[in-house]
């Protein structure tokens, strides 16, 4: 079973009230085809959960080929054996692609990492632990 981390309801300087757990942000600047970037570690009795993704292609990406990325689950922060895909796409040389509004449970235990077929992809991935019972 799940459950939230609980924390106290508090207020934005807007004005609006945050009752959920707040957002971690990872950056990978994923510049090596296969290579695995990790962008989160398990925590012992925590569950990770995916909230939003950005991805953007650069001027290094080829104009023949997409550079496809593969954000995974893996067993180690290093490895590109992909255990579970979470999400794959494709991005064209300048593309951006943004994904809001996820709610992507990772398996616990294990780590959430990333790869492309291309040099370079910049990405972002915005997410919060839950603790487990």
């Amino acid at each position: 079973m799940i459950e939230f981390v609980p924390r106290t309801p508090s207020v934005a300087s807007d004005g609006t009230e945050i009752v959920t757990p707040s957002d971690l942000v990872s950056f990978q600047k994923m510049d090596t085809p296969d290579t695995a970037y990790n962008f989160f570690r398990p925590r012992e009795g925590m569950q990770f959960c995916i909230t939003a993704l950005s991805l953007r292609a650069n001027k290094d990406v080829s104009d023949a080929t997409d550079a496809e990325v593969i954000i995974y689950e893996t067993t180690s922060d290093s490895s590109v054996v992909v255990a579970e895909t979470l999400l794959e796409d494709a991005l064209v040389r300048f593309g951006v692609y943004t994904f809001t509004s996820l709610h992507i449970l990772v398996n616990p235990g294990v780590f959430v990492s990333g790869k492309t077929t291309d040099a370079t992809v910049y990405a972002n991935l915005l997410g919060f632990y839950i603790q487990l019972r």
